[in-house]
């Protein structure tokens, strides 16, 4: 039986109270601060929610000043969102952007709502798997944080969609959050511009002043740990949950494999 830990399981079991506890607490509290040792780290911790928080609205809500300071915190030539950056280096190909988007596409195909096929063999092809679709059947049982759920090919897929996206999510925030310090100066440097022109000054989504920003450099050990720690675990779920998916005859159409990716291994696979 596959055996998972859920979504939520996985961020609860890496938290900032945790990993400040499990660091020396010279690294993120000077030693004025350890005089009081509770209120040091209920005040750091408070700090790293600040920082998540920021982190999570850069990702997930951004506007156009956001984007005008992530063009020049990563030099790019125009605002965009943070997911058209890709961060190649923390997504490896294979793993979770291209497994995520075929899955998308073959869905689509299934659901009879586009068709990839160039000849008349692919076309009865796709007609098979809408049929499958149709009758979504019953892959298997999965375990998840110890309770059994019946995985049908819907839901299987749905559910492994949710471990890709939640290790997409946490790579972001680890790129993100190494380089806030960074956005955030470039950030403040958008709004004193737009109150040149516009004669007021604009609302801040982000929190770009405080103090935790004075020593984010301690901080971003504890961010960077939390996040790296987050995706490895789902990265760990989407193997484990992929290759229960690639044994079933019917999963496994919606699958993309390395060697699909990089049609050379195929040849090194059968010789």
């Amino acid at each position: 039986m596959l055996k998972l830990r859920s979504i939520e399981t996985i961020r609860k079991g890496h938290n900032f109270v945790d990993e400040l506890c499990a660091m020396p607490a010279v690294e993120w509290a000077t030693p004025k601060q350890l005089e009081d040792y509770d209120n040091a780290l209920n005040q750091t911790v408070g700090k790293l929610r600040t920082i998540d928080s920021n982190v999570e609205l850069i990702i997930s809500n951004p506007d156009e000043n956001i984007r005008l300071a992530l063009r020049d915190a990563y030099y790019l030539e125009r605002g965009i969102s943070v997911k058209e950056l890709k961060f190649p280096k923390y997504l490896p190909q294979g793993k979770v952007q291209i497994q995520r988007d075929v899955i998308r596409l073959m869905v689509k195909v299934a659901k009879g709502k586009e068709s990839v096929a160039k000849d008349i063999n692919k076309e009865i092809n796709e007609t098979l798997l809408q049929g499958e679709w149709d009758a979504n059947p019953k892959i298997g049982v999965a375990s998840i944080d110890d309770k059994e759920t019946e995985l049908r090919l819907h839901n299987s897929l749905k559910h492994f969609t949710r471990y890709l996206n939640a290790c997409e999510h946490e790579f972001y925030k680890q790129a993100l959050a190494t380089q806030l310090n960074h956005i955030l100066h470039y950030y403040h440097m958008v709004l004193q511009d737009a109150e040149f022109r516009e004669g007021k000054k604009p609302q801040s989504k982000l929190i770009e002043e405080g103090n935790y920003i004075l020593n984010y450099s301690n901080l971003e050990n504890v961010t960077d740990a939390i996040y790296y720690h987050r995706a490895r675990d789902y990265l760990v779920e989407c193997r484990d949950f992929w290759s229960f998916l690639d044994g079933n005859e019917y999963s496994r159409r919606f699958l993309i494999r390395m060697e699909d990716v990089h049609p050379g291994l195929k040849t090194k696979l059968k010789s």
